[in-house]
């Protein structure tokens, strides 16, 4: 037996993921159990959007849906939330999925319930005893589903009890068809244009998203369906869109390399005034991952990185250092 077609239909691309909780979908018919996921990838990536649709295709003994419940982690405060709020509401002797969103947000406490809970044995059913009272927890009723941006930041002997569900990057081919999906009211079939659109999409679902609606709205206002190159110049002067779809910080790591030579990062965070921390998480993994920047102890730009610069002087894109 095999998971029915349209379990992920409208979930464009990572193919691979799609055949992993295919097969745990599968499974699931014959056993009632799912493995205990984490989906993890960077923001944007489609982790929820996946983690749903997996939860959607379970079905209870009686056929019917399972209850799907979705949980911020951070709202997860301690042990007693969890049993009292969690537990005794929606899970004690229920059929139901528990989905725990930005999983490395999860309190200590419950981190060391969950070592327990979530151990692979045999036998599906976990007693857990709490306050002095004995909790039932029948996994062939209950599945736990977790997602996180930062699998870094969970608990390592937690993490190695999860299934990991890891996300690729998406094609620009794959971005362009999420871009058509997401809209109804304007036409995109020049392959020249297309490719342009794409290259600013930091290959990233949640950016083709965002981009087919301000396309959407760029055309409303000027009551067109045909989005053309002319309309695309008009939406990145707007709406300061640049080549790779780079931000003005992170043009500005660029330029100050490019100016000073060699840098730590410290000295970038001087030269900027951007604190360490947001150099470091939201502005060099794109840089390096473009082939713009690299790090060998101290930052340096790439000759990649230098033609940018020459390139984007040419479309007289100014930045300010």
């Amino acid at each position: 037996m095999t998971a029915k077609r349209d379990t992920f239909e409208g979930l464009i691309g990572q193919e691979a993921v799609k055949r992993k909780l295919n097969f745990y979908i599968n499974a699931f018919k014959s056993t009632s159990r799912m493995p205990f996921l984490l989906f993890n990838s960077g923001k944007g990536m489609g982790k929820t959007a996946f983690a749903r649709a997996t939860a959607r295709s379970l079905t209870n003994r009686d056929g019917r849906p399972r209850p799907i419940l979705e949980l911020n982690s951070a709202s997860v405060r301690n042990n007693a939330m969890f049993f009292e709020q969690v537990f005794l509401s929606y899970m004690n002797g229920k059929e139901i999925t528990v989905f725990f969103d930005e999983a490395h947000n999860l309190p200590n406490d419950f981190t060391q319930v969950l070592l327990t809970l979530c151990n692979i044995e045999a036998d599906p059913v976990r007693e857990f005893e709490w306050e002095g009272v004995s909790h039932t927890f029948d996994f062939t009723k209950v599945s736990f589903f977790f997602a996180t941006t930062e699998a870094d930041k969970l608990f390592p002997p937690l993490k190695d009890r999860l299934d990991l569900v890891s996300f690729g990057r998406y094609s620009e081919d794959e971005l362009i068809q999420i871009m058509k999906i997401s809209n109804d009211t304007f036409t995109l079939n020049d392959p020249h244009l297309e490719a342009i659109v794409a290259n600013t999409l930091r290959g990233n679902p949640r950016f083709a998203v965002r981009r087919s609606q301000e396309i959407e709205a760029i055309c409303a206002s000027k009551k067109v369906q045909r989005f053309t190159e002319k309309i695309w110049g008009e939406l990145c002067y707007h709406l300061d869109i640049k080549p790779y779809g780079l931000t003005s910080g992170e043009i500005e790591i660029l330029r100050v390399l490019n100016k000073r030579g060699p840098t730590t990062l410290t000295g970038l965070g001087q030269a900027t005034d951007m604190s360490v921390s947001s150099i470091r998480r939201d502005i060099e993994n794109y840089l390096v991952r473009c082939g713009f920047m690299k790090i060998e102890g101290l930052r340096k730009i790439t000759p990649a990185g230098s033609n940018l610069l020459k390139e984007l002087d040419k479309l007289n894109i100014p930045t300010i250092i």
